[in-house]
């Protein structure tokens, strides 16, 4: 299944931001993105684990992995 990039939803980041980004060294511009996709991986587990009280962590781990790569049902 090839993806094609939707233009009209890429956000930009705001200059302030930018500038603050630019600023930090590249470790703690790569912890903050491990920082922030471990931060979403725990919303989207508490999610299903909510929504699917009965399924296993295998299951569980398996659906927030679908979830993470996009390919959410």
């Amino acid at each position: 299944m090839e993806r094609r990039l939707d233009h009209s939803r890429i956000e930009m980041v705001d200059p302030k931001v930018a500038e603050i980004l630019r600023k930090k060294e590249i470790w703690e511009r790569v912890q903050m993105a491990f920082e922030a996709n471990d931060f979403a991986r725990q919303i989207v587990e508490t999610s299903v684990r909510n929504r699917r009280p009965d399924w296993d962590d295998d299951n569980v781990m398996r659906e927030v992995a679908k979830r993470m790569c996009g390919e959410a049902i």
